[in-house]
Order: C-alpha cells, then structure tokens, then sequence
C-alpha cells in the first residue's frame, strides 16, 4: 500500500556499515556514573517511548569503524513519537566476529524475544538510541504468580561497572528557590530534591507493569503507583517465537514470507484508464519494465491484453484497501496491491516462502485530471508491483540479508510514495535476494566520482542553490560542504542539486557518499562567503582572496564590513601580511616607540613593525605619536603600499597630473599617479582620485590584491 504524505520524507542516508580495513579496538571506560533521575523526567527527555519485543542485536563495524550493536525492537505501543516501523537502537560497543571489541560499561544490553520498556533518543540519521544509558530501559518480568513488573534495567545490569551517586540533601524550605518551570522538568542548576535521604527521584524496585503502562499513558503527568510488590523472583519474559530472528525484509509481508518459484513471470493487463493525461497505459507499461529490466534478477513483467493479472487505473473502490472515494491532492491511500497464490511453499536461502501465483494493484482514482503527476503515478505503480512481487516497505522492516544499511527510505519500497520512477538500490538488492544472484549494491557498485561543483561560493548563513556533477551518483546519496550535511533536492547518476547549509566563513571541501558508504571529495570547492560580501559586492573576489592568503579573518560574528574605514592599526596588518605572507608574526612590542601604543594596545607589534620597516610615518613626531584610530586615507594608502612594495626609500616620478582632483602640487601626488601606472587603482571614477576620502576595507582587499600579486 503507498500513501501520499502532505510533507514529502526524506530517506536515511546514514551507511552503518563501514568498508574500512580491521582497525584494533582495545580501549574501553571504566565505569559508568549515574545521578537517577525520575521516571517524568525520563519521559520528558526521550524522543519515542516504546513496549515492544526485541527482534534481534547483532554487532556490526559502525561508520567510524568502531563496533556497533543494532538492535531491533517491534512495538507493541508507542507512547511518545511516532515509528515507520520498528525501532531501531544503535548503541555504541560489542564484539565483531573478527574479534575487535569496544566495551562500554553501562551500556544497555537486548537479546532477541525479549519484552522492554525502552525511552529513545533521536540520532540525526533517524535510528535512535537508549536515552541516558541504562536508565532508558526496563525489562518486562514476571513473578511466581504470573504478575507483570517492569524492573529498571539500571538495577539488574552490570553492576560492577555502575556507580550511583545521590544529590544533595534537600535544601531547607526558607532557602528553596522559586518552583520548578511548569513542564516538570529539573531545573540545569540543581536536582530536583527527592526523599528523606536526599536521593532523586528514582526506584530500584520493579515497577508493576499495568501502572507503570497507565503513568506512561497519561504522559508521566500523574504520580506513578507503587503498590504491588513481587511475590518471588522475578524472570524476564521471553517470547520465544521472536528469538530466531527477524525474517528477511524482503518479502516479509503480514509476518509471512512470499515470492515466486516461476522466476517471477507474469503477464499484466489494465482493466481502465485513470485520470492523468494519456490515461496512465505508458505509466503502467514502464511500472513493469523496471522490476524487468534490472539487471541482476530474472523478473519478467509485460504488459498484455489479454494478461491474467489486473492494474485497475482508475479505482473508486478496492479491495480492502480502505477507500471508497476518488482521491485529491491533499493526500490519503493512493494505491494498494499485492502477490496471491492457491497453496504450497517453497524453500529459499533458508526460509519458507508462500508460493505466489500472481497479484493485483489498483491505483485510486483522482478526483481531478492530474491530481498526481505521471511521475508520481508510475512511482506508486512501480511500488504495487514490488508488492506483488513479495516485497514490503523497506522503512518498515529490516534484517540481516540487508548489509547496505541506508537506503531504506531513498526505495521505491518506502511506506510514502517517492516522487520518482527508478529503483532504488535498496529495492534492487531486495529482488536480487529473492530473484537473483543474492549479492548486494555495497559489493558491486563503482564509487562516485566528483568533477565539478558550482557556484564556487555562496553565503555562509546557507541556502545558497548548487549543482555537483560528477558519476556514478546513487539514489539516496548525500552532501556535506565543510563537514556539514546539505539538503540534497534531486540525484541523478550524474548530477546532484541542493541547497547549502549554513557554516562558518571559509574555503570548504565537497563530500558526496552514496548509500553504500562509497565517497568522492572536491578539495577546496566551495568557499562560505562572509555575511555583508555578497558575490555580486563590487569587491567580492579580493576579499575572498585576502581571506584565502591568511590576511583577515574578517570582522567578527561571519561578517567583513566591507565599507568600513580601515584605521592605522590594522592598516599595519593588513600590509605587513600582505608583505611577508601569512605566517608572519612581527617581534614583540616594546611599548616605549609611541606615546599612545603600549604592550597591551592590539596591534601593537604589528605597529611597531609597520613604522620600523619604514613603511608608515607617525602622526606627531614630538613626542613620536602612532595614533592607531585615525582613519587611512586613500592619499596615504598610496604612499603605504608603494613603501611596503618597493622599499622605505622608494621615491616616485614626478606627477604629471593625471587625476584632476590631485595637482601636481600634492606632496601625495608621485605616489597616487604611480599606483595609477602600477594598475593598483583606477580612481573613484569620472577622472578623480578621492584622496582625502578614507580607505574602506573593501577597497583595501582590492589594493592588497593588486600590490602584491596575491593568487
């Protein structure tokens, strides 16, 4: 069954698996250290609540090559948060079958057939994880009378490697400060006070399960009650149907597995035609031929009139599928479909199947002509046919054939219907599982390939469209620009679009990783422009450069203020690295040179340096004053460069008048008209030179550029 969501879900990008070389883990930690906190608490803090049964827990090489443990648990209840599917826990430790091992005491510990009571936190590829360790988790057990408890996993497990400490006494009441905030939660700068003994608000003891479950389901707004006590020991239930292990995804559907024997041939005919433009017919026929025509599976699907197997077009009712009106665009079941059979089994790499015979789809009928698009009407096509062939949704269920770990939801098997018509490589390696060689796309596809990546810059507040082209492209695929992850729009084998995420200014290298964990890197590609230095500023280019070569850093909080007046003091920075490179550092200041400049002043090395070197003149000689606020002019930044290009001594030609605003009788006149000859500067426009106007700090970018031939 595919719906239609009003909000489109992105797939997980994450790989879990990692193809690096064996890597000795040896390193573990002590001991973990825990401050209780209370079962509210607990609540607010977690992102899913969830009573279910643990599926499986296996070890795997997570992405930064450490041991991972993946453990896998079907919900009997959701509380808080909403799952496509399972819940799906990563934790950090375990042991690999290779002998690697990462050992993290107060971790968590689930085994198959298992029933918990798990409080999750969120990860940002969309599994989750045990919210504060043991804590987070409660094993379901029963007494010798058949009662149900839920018993704090924090009081059972690993004891030796746990240390629980205890808040401080409860404050007196005239030093209590005012009350906790109104969603129950601890106050950052304090425990919430608890009993007599001053502990916080948690029990070791069991938890009667059908109270512990009412407190969960008044959203731990309630007190929890604590009345009943176990009666003997308490053993934890085990549902032993669930110990073998997940069954496959691929083709589990209903807890039942189902694929053909016949190499899944079948003919198809359309019963009518639904209300897109050309009435869906070559949307049907292409739905067919991309389960036929992958490469590495032996499906054939074709389209006959006179096919056995029936794609109703246009459905105002289905069968069982839950609709009895045509369908609008604001969203609801689109289509529904799946295999059918008369009897027997067959055996399959070690599972039992259901023997399928053939299927049905049928695709809702749309309320207006165009409604979805034929893209999306051949995607939800191609999804009722995967049904048909045996395949759930793969954001739903996962297993153990599954090592491309990822790229579940970039399938066209996902629970909500794609807005494209290519499988993805999650649904080939399902049908490559059930039809075919049974390898995956980890083992055989090739690694991406980057080739170029525009525009070169963009804002570092983000949002800026890109294009990153380049081979070999995966659906699924993702970007990150500096490290950080962008916001991938559409991925083609060749070319990727998106938007760039926010970052500190800066040159950026390029990531692209496919689904299969396989990456491409551009060095360098993008840089993140400062915040007031659009790439349309007039000076855009030169301050990127200056910022490239080492020269500024810019003025703080990601921003360059390009049109601000550039004082005597960082005029001196500016040129001295612009002179000597960015790794220079000026000697120590002495702080006895000018009156106005001590140690302390910013700067003030480099002002030293600056008038050492013969480069500046000071403002006042008697006493020698620097005068580290003033303003440079445009007059003097012609002296000041030319100095610290050609040298202290540096004497230029006789003007000739070549700005009409500067006569030949300036004292600054040799040193403008020469920066004019040297191609330093143009002018301010129409003829003239500004000279009294004072240098900006994008108009030094442009002269630092110039002088000194920076790249």
């Amino acid at each position: 069954m595919t719906h239609i969501s009003s909000r489109r879900i992105g797939g997980l990008v994450r790989a879990i698996l990692s193809a690096s070389a064996a890597l000795a883990l040896a390193g573990t930690l002590a001991a973990a250290t825990y401050v209780p906190i209370s079962d509210r608490e607990l609540f607010l803090r977690a992102d899913v609540v969830v009573h279910g049964i643990v599926l499986s827990s296996d070890t795997i090489e997570g992405a930064d090559g450490r041991p991972e443990t993946v453990s896998t648990i079907q919900p009997v209840r959701v509380w808080k948060g909403a799952l496509p599917g399972n819940l799906v826990l990563r934790q950090a430790g375990g042991t690999l079958p290779d002998g690697r091992f990462f050992k993290l005491f107060g971790r968590p510990e689930y085994a198959a057939g298992d029933e918990v009571v798990v409080f999750a936190i969120a990860l940002p590829d969309g599994d989750f994880q045990t919210a504060e360790m043991l804590l987070g988790k409660f094993a379901v057990s029963q007494d010798a009378s058949g009662r149900l408890f839920a018993v704090p996993a924090l009081a059972t497990e690993d004891p030796k490697g746990i240390q629980i400490l205890r808040a401080p006494a409860p404050l007196p009441a005239a030093e209590v400060p005012e009350a906790e905030p109104s969603d129950g939660r601890a106050r950052p700068d304090r425990p919430v006070p608890g009993g007599a003994d001053g502990s916080l608000d948690w029990d070791p003891a069991p938890r009667a399960l059908g109270a512990f479950l009412d407190f969960l389901d008044a959203g731990a707004s309630v007190p929890l009650a604590r009345t009943e006590s176990a009666i003997g020991d308490l053993t934890p239930l085990v549902h032993r149907e669930a110990q073998k292990g997940m069954l496959p995804m691929w083709g589990y559907i209903n807890n039942s597995l189902y694929r053909y024997t016949n190499g899944a041939t079948a003919t198809w005919s359309n019963d009518s035609t639904a209300n897109v433009t050309g009435g869906g017919t070559a949307e049907a026929t292409a739905a067919l031929a991309s389960w036929t025509n992958d490469p590495n599976s032996n499906i054939n699907y074709t389209a006959s009139p006179s096919g056995a197997n029936k794609i109703h077009l246009n459905a105002p009712t289905s069968n069982g599928c839950g609709w009895s009106t045509c369908i609008t665009s604001s969203g609801g079941v689109i289509g529904c479909g799946g295999p059918n059979g008369l009897s027997g089994s067959n055996q399959w790499r070690g599972d039992t199947y259901g023997t399928i015979n053939g299927g049905e789809v049928w695709l809702r009928c749309y309320a207006t002509l165009n409604a979805f698009g034929s893209v999306t009407t051949q995607s939800v096509l191609t999804h009722e046919l995967g049904h048909t062939l045996g395949l759930g949704h793969s954001d739903q269920n996962v297993s153990t054939p599954d090592t491309c770990r990822g790229d579940e939801g970039a399938a066209i098997m996902r629970s909500v219907a794609q807005n494209r018509t290519t499988l993805g490589t999650d649904d080939q390696d399902a049908i490559r599982w059930m039809y075919g060689d049974g390898l995956t796309s980890c083992a055989d596809l090739p690694a991406p390939t980057a080739a170029t990546f525009s525009p070169a810059s963009g804002s570092a507040a983000g949002g800026t469209t890109f294009t990153l082209t380049g081979t070999n492209f995966q659906t699924g695929a993702t970007v990150k620009i500096g490290g950080t992850s962008a916001t991938v729009t559409t991925v083609t084998s060749t070319t990727i679009t998106g938007k760039t995420p926010a970052h500190a200014v800066g040159t950026a290298d390029v990531l692209v990783t496919n689904p299969d964990g396989k990456n491409a890197t551009l060095s360098g590609a993008y840089f993140f422009d400062f915040l007031d230095v659009p790439v349309s500023y007039i000076f855009h280019n030169a301050i990127v450069r200056i910022f490239k070569n080492g020269i500024t850093t810019g003025c703080g909080g990601n921003n360059y203020c390009p049109d601000v007046a550039v004082n005597r003091d960082q005029m001196a920075v500016f040129v001295l690295r612009g002179k000597h490179g960015s790794a220079y550092t000026p000697p120590a200041a002495t702080g006895s040179l000018f009156i106005d400049v001590s140690t302390n002043t910013m700067f003030a090395p480099w002002m030293e340096q600056f008038y050492n070197e013969g480069i500046i003149d000071p403002c006042n000689t008697s006493p020698l004053t620097y005068c580290p606020s003033n303003p440079v002019s445009r007059a003097e930044m012609a002296e000041l460069l030319l100095r610290a290009e050609h040298g202290s001594s540096y004497v230029p030609p006789t003007p000739t008048g070549v700005f009409s605003d500067v006569p030949v009788s300036d004292p600054m006149a040799g040193f403008i008209e020469r920066l004019a000859a040297e191609g330093i500067t143009t002018g301010c426009g129409a003829g003239i030179y500004c000279p009294t106007r004072s240098n900006t700090r994008g108009e030094m970018a442009v002269f630092l550029v110039r002088t000194f031939s920076l790249p």
